[in-house]
């Protein structure tokens, strides 16, 4: 793999555990996003 030194003046530097990351992924629904308690409320109150 070549790394090339970034031009970015705020990229973190080369021996720092997350410089090489290229991507975050978070699964938010069910954690930050708590949908089905919404989503049956509606549900609920749309269908008795």
């Amino acid at each position: 793999m070549n790394i090339l030194p970034s031009t970015n003046p705020t990229a973190l530097p080369a021996d720092h555990p997350f410089a090489h990351v290229q991507v975050l992924a978070f699964d938010i629904f069910g954690t930050v996003v708590y949908w089905h308690g919404s989503i049956a409320r509606e549900v609920r109150t749309l269908y008795p």
